[in-house]
């Protein structure tokens, strides 16, 4: 499950529309670090023992500094998609 969401946030950095370009090349480059963090804490700590990945962070929550980044991620896009709909419906996008 953590994966397929995970693969559905691939292309959410990359086809976003953002102004200004620091703020989406920093979402960018959080987004790799958190899958890559998610990929090695999967087959180096999670899969030797048997134990899926949100199970391992559960029961180790420091890994959340690996795959933390992801949220934070998907925390920059829920934000901006929210102040965007903000002003659709207060109307001012067009004037």
């Amino acid at each position: 499950m953590y994966a397929c969401d995970g693969a559905g946030l691939d292309l959410s950095p990359v086809l976003i529309h953002i102004y200004v370009t620091p703020i989406k090349r920093f979402l960018q480059v959080l987004w790799a670090i958190g899958a890559l963090g998610s990929v090695g804490t999967y087959l180096v700590a999670a899969r030797p023992l048997d134990e899926g990945l949100v199970q391992y962070v559960v029961d180790h929550p420091v890994v959340l500094w690996f795959v933390g980044p992801t949220f934070v991620v998907l925390t920059g896009l829920v934000f901006k998609e929210g102040m965007l709909i903000l002003l659709l419906v207060q109307g001012r996008c067009w004037q």
